[in-house]
């Protein structure tokens, strides 16, 4: 079992998950199992995740094209955030269940849902609740639902201790011609403080924030990492190009940042497909099967704790 460090961060899980194990063998398409704290958890490369708990009972989260739905999210304290429900791994348990299905926890600080039109969104912070509407998000269509829009990964948020950040992604018929913008929200109003245009720089598949790190996007195909301070102003992170199949990252704080990639530097038996970077991203380096770095792995970041696994699950 994995065993608890000093809690660091908070992420919100919008990749889906791609391990080293199922990389390696796509068509036998296994089921891979690891425990963090009391929580058993399960999963079958792009088909589904399981958390069991220890009542016996399980939730279950599918894998659509790409993304979790519901929408995954942990936080510094070891608590999962899935749809309407929180789970502790500390205890094991279903620590609180909203019972809306339409609900998203994003974690500690915010809830999200549709409004009864379903061309809004309810936020809540604490006790404080705004509508924002599709409308306001620059979502013209007429079909256009808030609840789709959010399973589609269209409109993504991430829960932070400051203000709401979501990233959107207007899809057009080619690929090169989708839109990317990120948005940062004031919670008391709702009011859109500042839209920032990203263009199209990549397959943005994941958006995250930890207390240390501040705020970071992830780019699939071309394999971009583009980091914030304050949600607004974007700078990209230069990756080196032995680096490739980025899928997912944390970042710790200035220093201290975790990739799910592929560097080619290192036969891909030979570590668990995690580039880490002490300087803020200057260098890079492949962890080894053995590496003392593996156990300084973020403890909740489910992508990496898989890949650190991987080896014990073969």
């Amino acid at each position: 079992m994995m065993q608890f460090r000093k809690p660091m961060i908070v992420a919100c899980l919008m990749a889906a998950l791609v391990s080293p194990l199922a990389q390696s063998s796509a068509l036998a398409n296994p089921v891979e199992q690891l425990d963090i704290g009391r929580l058993k958890i399960e999963q079958q490369s792009g088909s589904y995740i399981q958390f069991d708990l220890k009542d016996g009972k399980s939730i279950r989260v599918d894998d659509r094209g790409g993304a979790f739905w519901p929408q995954i999210a942990t936080d510094s304290h070891g608590r999962f955030y899935i749809g309407d429900k929180i789970l502790s791994a500390d205890t094991g348990r279903l620590i609180a269940d909203d019972h809306k299905l339409e609900r998203v926890i994003l974690g500690p600080h915010y809830r999200i849902e549709p409004d009864v039109s379903g061309r809004a969104f309810r936020i809540a912070e604490g006790k404080e609740t705004c509508t924002l509407t599709l409308k306001s998000l620059g979502f013209q269509a007429k079909d256009a639902r808030a609840l789709e829009l959010l399973k589609s990964t269209s409109i993504r948020f991430v829960d932070s201790s400051g203000p709401l950040i979501g990233l959107l992604t207007f899809v057009s018929n080619e690929p090169s011609d989708t839109r990317y913008r990120t948005v940062k929200i004031e919670p008391e109003s709702c009011r859109i403080v500042a839209s920032t245009d990203l263009g199209n720089p990549d397959n943005l598949v994941e958006l995250g924030w930890s207390p240390q790190g501040h705020w970071w996007i992830v780019g699939s195909t071309e394999t971009t990492l583009l980091r914030s301070n304050d949600g607004a102003r974007w700078s990209v992170v230069k990756l080196p190009e032995q680096i490739s199949e980025l899928v997912s990252a944390y970042v710790a704080d200035d220093q201290h940042i975790w990739l799910a990639a592929v560097d080619s530097t290192l036969a891909l038996d030979d570590g668990p497909l995690i580039v880490h970077s002490e300087d803020g991203g200057k260098s890079w380096a492949p962890l080894k099967w053995g590496d003392p770095l593996i156990k300084d792995i973020p403890p909740f970041w489910l992508e990496g704790q898989i890949r650190a696994h991987a080896k014990e699950m073969n």
